[in-house]
Parts: C-alpha cells; sequence; structure tokens
C-alpha cells in the first residue's frame, strides 16, 4: 500500500490509509500468502521496521489480526502465527463449495450465466499465469 492518496472512484482522492490500516494489511497479506507461515513468531519491531511506522500502529494491526484469530499474542515477545489445521481447511473448502454452487445457481436463474461465465473465463485464464508460490498474492486475489 502506498503512503500517497490514491485516485478513487471518479478520479477522486482518496485519504490514506491509517499506520494500522497499512501495518495491518502488511501482516494479514503475509499472513495469507505464507510469508508468515503458520507457528512463525513476528515482532512489533520487525514489522514497523518493514512498514515504516511506529510500534503502536502495529501493536493496534496484532489486536485486530488476534480477534481474528490469525494471531495469538505474546506480550514483550511477539505474537505467534496460529497455524491452520487441516480440518479447518476441509471445512473452508466444504463451506465454499456450497456458497459457489448456490451462486452458480443464483446466476443461472437470473439468467447471468453466459456474462457471468466471460468473466470466470478471464479470472481463470489470468490464474494460469500464475508462478506460484511467488504469486501467491495475485492467486489469492484473483480467487477471491
Amino acid at each position: 500500500m502506498s503512503p500517497h492518496p490514491q485516485p478513487g472512484p471518479g478520479g477522486a482522492t482518496a485519504p490514506p490509509a491509517s499506520a494500522a490500516d497499512r501495518a495491518y494489511a502488511f501482516v494479514k497479506e503475509h499472513i495469507v500468502t505464507g510469508g508468515y507461515p503458520g507457528g512463525a513468531l513476528i515482532s512489533e519491531g520487525d514489522v514497523s521496521a518493514a512498514v515504516q511506522v511506529s510500534r503502536t500502529p502495529v501493536r493496534e494491526a496484532f489486536l485486530r489480526l488476534a480477534a481474528e484469530g490469525l494471531l495469538r499474542l505474546y506480550p514483550k515477545r511477539g505474537a505467534l502465527v496460529v497455524p491452520v489445521s487441516a480440518s479447518e481447511i476441509r471445512e473452508v473448502l466444504d463451506a465454499r463449495l456450497v456458497i459457489e454452487q448456490h451462486a452458480a445457481r443464483t446466476a443461472i436463474a437470473a439468467g447471468r450465466h453466459r456474462e457471468l461465465a466471460a468473466e470466470l473465463r478471464v479470472v481463470l485464464g489470468a490464474d494460469d499465469d500464475q508462478d506460484l508460490p511467488r504469486d501467491a498474492g495475485r492467486f489469492t486475489a484473483l480467487d477471491q
């Protein structure tokens, strides 16, 4: 994320993200892409240096990520990236299957299936160009 204002919809300039938001986005991205694997211990100091913010916004980001269940905090030691178990992965994939089937049925019933299929082909084509694990962040964005 850039610390500079970014053009938003209609060319308007969006306000810069807060330091805590930047730290949060940085750590979450690293967790999701495996840059911080499950079981890794990360420190406020390391993150504050990487994001170029003070430790206070990093502490706020850690608290948010702990509330989401992604980190376990250890005062004066850092934060542990919570490992994801195989059963949790299966549960998420099962839930996603149900949701995606419902979404497909809804699109078909609304007559939008051809339009959405064309969009999906574009995303799947971009997906094929991924060099995993190096492009894990891009893969995750496309998958969403």
